[in-house]
This record gives C-alpha cells, sequence and structure tokens, in this order.
C-alpha cells in the first residue's frame, strides 16, 4: 500500500507542472505575445495596488499612432556682407596706423578712417627725381632741335625758284618731319616716368586712409607693424547684398539645397530673439552656379526691422523628417541599465495593455524628440500603452 501511495505521488509531482507550462503556453498563445514579453499581475487592469512585489496600479494609458516626426537641429552661422569696399594701403611702407573707426561704425565717401606714418627712401626719390628731369630736359632739347631744323629746311623752301632743287628739298622736309614725328613717341615713356614718381611722392606725403564710399566698417587690419602698400586697411560694406554662411564642418550637414530654414538672432542682456526665414541657396555637398561651395549659404526670404547682426545666429533645420513615423509618447516611455562594465546602457521599454494582460517590451528606437520617440520594433499601431503610479 505505501509503494502504490508513492508511485501516485511521483505521477502527481510530473503531470502537475507540466499542465501548469500547458496553461502558460495557451495564454502565450491567445495573446500573441511572445517570449520576450514579462507578464504583470492581471489585478493592475483593474486599478488596484500591487503591493505584493512593489508594483503599483496603472497611472494613464497612451496610444501608439503614425504622423509626422520632425528633429530639429541648429547650426551656427555668421553674417556675410558681399557688397563690399575695400580702403587700401597707398604708401609703400607705413608705421603707427591709428584707426578713427570701429567695426560697426557708419561712415561717408571721405572720412578720414585711419592716420600714419609714412615710411620711404628720401634719397632714391631724389635719384628717380633727377633720372626723370634729365630724361625730359634731353627730349625737350632733342626735340627742339629737330624742329628748327624743319624750319629751316622750310624757309631756304621758299628762296628755290629751280623746280628740280624744290622737289628735293620738299623731301628732304618731309623726311626730317617724319623723323621728329618718330621721335615724339617717345615722349609717352618719359611722360610715365613722370606719372609714377609724382604718384610715390603724393603717396609718400600721405597720411591718412579716406573712405572711397559711404557704408559700415566691417572689419579692419589691426596688426602692429610692417603696413606695406597694397594692404586692406579697413572694409566698408553697404549692407545691402549679404547671406549667412556656416563653416564647413568635418562631418556633412542636413541642410540640403532649396530648403527652408528658420534664422535665430539671439537676443542679448535679456533682449528676445528675433526669427525669420531662409532658404539653403548652396551647400557643401551641391554646385552652385559658379562653383563648389566651400560652406553653406543661406539667404532671408524675410526680416524684420531692427536686427543686431552682431549678435550670435542660429540655423534651424529639418534635420530628421518622417510623414509617416510610428510614434510613442515620451512619457510612456521607460529605461533600464543593460550590459556590464564600460558597456552599460539604457534600453527603452515600454508596458503594452493587451486584452487581459499587461506585458513589457523592448523598443527599437530609431531617433527621439521632446515628444516622441520614433520606433521601428517593439510596439504595433494601435497599441495601447500604460504606466504605473
Amino acid at each position: 500500500m505505501l509503494n502504490r501511495k508513492l508511485i501516485y505521488l511521483c505521477i502527481l509531482c510530473i503531470i502537475l507542472p507540466a499542465l501548469a507550462a500547458c496553461g502558460q503556453k495557451k495564454v502565450t498563445e491567445e495573446t500573441g505575445a511572445g517570449e520576450d514579453f514579462e507578464y504583470l499581475y492581471h489585478a493592475a487592469l483593474n486599478g488596484d495596488a500591487l503591493d505584493k512585489d512593489g508594483k503599483k496600479s496603472v497611472q494613464k494609458e497612451y496610444k501608439v499612432e503614425k504622423g509626422e516626426f520632425r528633429k530639429s537641429i541648429s547650426e551656427i552661422g555668421e553674417i556675410v556682407y558681399e557688397d563690399l569696399y575695400y580702403e587700401e594701403m597707398e604708401t609703400d611702407n607705413a608705421d603707427n596706423v591709428k584707426f578713427l573707426v570701429e567695426v560697426g561704425d557708419k561712415v561717408k565717401k571721405g572720412d578720414v578712417l585711419a592716420t600714419y606714418e609714412a615710411v620711404y627712401d628720401n634719397i632714391e626719390i631724389v635719384e628717380r627725381t633727377r633720372d626723370v628731369e634729365s630724361m625730359e630736359n634731353q627730349y625737350r632739347a632733342e626735340y627742339e632741335s629737330q624742329k628748327a631744323e624743319i624750319n629751316m629746311a622750310e624757309h631756304e623752301l621758299k628762296e628755290i625758284k629751280d623746280k628740280k632743287e624744290r622737289e628735293i628739298k620738299e623731301l628732304q622736309i618731309k623726311k626730317l618731319k617724319l623723323t621728329l614725328e618718330k621721335f615724339a613717341e617717345t615722349e609717352d615713356s618719359i611722360i610715365l616716368e613722370r606719372e609714377e614718381l609724382n604718384d610715390t611722392i603724393r603717396r609718400n606725403g600721405m597720411n591718412s586712409i579716406i573712405a572711397t564710399h559711404s557704408g559700415y566698417v566691417v572689419e579692419k587690419n589691426e596688426k602692429e607693424e610692417g603696413f606695406v602698400k597694397g594692404d586692406c586697411m579697413v572694409t566698408i560694406s553697404g549692407k545691402e547684398k549679404y547671406h549667412i554662411a556656416i563653416p564647413v564642418r568635418d562631418e556633412v550637414s542636413g541642410m540640403k539645397y532649396g530648403s527652408d530654414v528658420t534664422v535665430i538672432v539671439e537676443g542679448m542682456n535679456g533682449a528676445a530673439d528675433v526669427t525669420m526665414q531662409g532658404k539653403v541657396m548652396a551647400a557643401s555637398n551641391i554646385l552652385n552656379p559658379r562653383k563648389y561651395s566651400a560652406e553653406t549659404v543661406v539667404r532671408l526670404t524675410d526680416e524684420p526691422e531692427g536686427v543686431d547682426w552682431n549678435n550670435p545666429i542660429k540655423v534651424r533645420y529639418d534635420g530628421i523628417y518622417v510623414e509617416d513615423a510610428l510614434l510613442v509618447p515620451v512619457d510612456a516611455v521607460m529605461t533600464e541599465k543593460t550590459g556590464g562594465g564600460k558597456y552599460v546602457e539604457d534600453v527603452e521599454y515600454v508596458y503594452i495593455k493587451n486584452n487581459d494582460l499587461i506585458y513589457k517590451s523592448y523598443l527599437n528606437v530609431v531617433d527621439s524628440n521632446s515628444k516622441y520617440y520614433r520606433v521601428c520594433g517593439g510596439v504595433a499601431e494601435g497599441d495601447t500603452l500604460v504606466c504605473f503610479k
């Protein structure tokens, strides 16, 4: 009898776990949850507190739905003026340069922008002056000599009666005049030498940079020494033609040719930001009408009044835009640590309410913004998500 009871007991130990496993498999198949889901307590559906294992009642429900997804990205830009006038140093060398204007100042044509002390070789100018004067004197003497010879020949022609002798004298006069015309052509080179000498004397006598155009100072050449002829000392712009430039980065910018962007000029010292719209006219990955652009160029499509372009500039655009995205509300998503050592990371998951069950599902997150996670796995459109108190 005792042996028979032991046999019955062994049979029950084998059958009961098998029945329990079958029941669990049936629930899984009915709900379609799969082996990756962690089932929670059924009582949570009724709002009951689940104090046994520290679980709390459902606080709020959310829906997984489709809709557009935008992720905005901001780039730092700078104002670039295109209507530029360059006021250059004309003196060969200069010292003690003092600027009388600051960047941003409005100036008029004829205003003094900077003063300086000219540095030049006076001996060289004296020698050049002597050489030019010598060439001029020699030219005038030779010219007058040839001119006098022609005058004498013409006077002699009047005294000649013989026809044959007159023809010979007329031919001689013609040759003399051709020689004089050829010699006169050398005067151009002497005139050029004089003009260059006078220009050097004028430049070396200057001590200021004068504005040749009206506008605003946008740049100054503020090096301490070594100013030479041709240096751009002050750059002036009418600020009538300009664009926003975004410098080249190591990674390719997400902005594309023709796309619309938002330009934000930040308010300083408590002032409000100024926002306006713009359009990308050139980017580092496209060919503009003239050349490959080394930077992203944005032109404004509208501009409010009173913009202070000295303030920081941001250009905002849609780094990601999906018209038909699977969206999971941020408030419905939780995270947990996974991995170990240096490879710990946060993994996003949600609780899905499915008929009589609530189960845990890990998300395959593509991107996120302040309102939604955009996912491509872990949930389906129309799923009901829950979070707990």
